[in-house]
């Protein structure tokens, strides 16, 4: 791995020693295939080496959920995904982290260059139902289009879509600027800082970001 190798863009690297204080750190399992066990074993021994307890803020991302194995995977692929998809849930519920699973979608939208849909999510309708939020990452630029449908240049863009929200309304697309392999948000480094930024859970995302807006203003 590049990390693992110190091979990262310097600009890559100043902003992790910016970011250094706030994290407790960041660790690695490269193993494969990668199981239910090897994988609550491998955050245990994290909380161990760096002192957490459950309820401290966690988050572990799994790169890709597809590659997960479970007994099911053995009887077909469709079985093996819900399965994955139900266990890594009650996984993330029970050890109290956020989860951050990444998917492999069908190849279809790869091909036509169409903006990928929760219908795109392979082997298995679980992931839809089992999510809190579906994002999306889609470049119109990498598939030869000039100009998004206002007129606005693609180049070195692409655009979030947010494909299901568990509380507030999907649909929406957020721009990023794209360099380097390197994803940014204009919309987030523009942001003003807030003092002491309070949300009601109840509320729905668009509400939150009004909420926020105003304190802005």
């Amino acid at each position: 791995m590049r990390m693992r190798r110190g091979d990262l863009p310097t600009e890559v690297l100043e902003n992790m020693s910016k970011t250094r204080g706030k994290f407790a750190g960041i660790g690695f399992d490269d193993r494969s295939p990668m199981t239910y066990r090897a994988l609550r074993a491998s955050l245990r021994a994290f909380r161990k080496k760096y002192n957490l307890k459950r309820g401290d803020r966690t988050a572990v991302m799994i790169d890709y959920l597809q590659m997960m194995t479970d007994e099911e995977a053995a009887k077909n692929e469709y079985a093996g995904v819900t399965a994955t998809s139900l266990m890594l849930k009650n996984f993330f519920h029970d050890e109290d982290v956020l989860g951050i699973p990444l998917a492999q979608l069908n190849r279809g939208s790869a091909k036509t260059g169409d903006k990928p849909a929760l219908t795109d999510l392979r082997s298995s309708g679980q992931l839809e139902q089992d999510a809190t939020w579906v994002l999306f990452l889609h470049r119109d630029e990498y598939y030869g289009v000039d100009q998004y449908s206002d007129g606005t240049s693609t180049k070195d863009t692409g655009i979030v879509i947010v494909s299901k929200v568990k509380e507030g309304r999907a649909g929406n697309e957020i721009l990023l600027d794209f360099k380097h392999g390197q994803w940014r948000s204009k919309y987030m480094a523009g942001l003003k800082p807030v003092d002491k930024p309070t949300f009601d859970r109840t509320k729905t995302v668009a509400e939150r970001e009004r909420e926020l807006n105003d304190t802005e203003r």
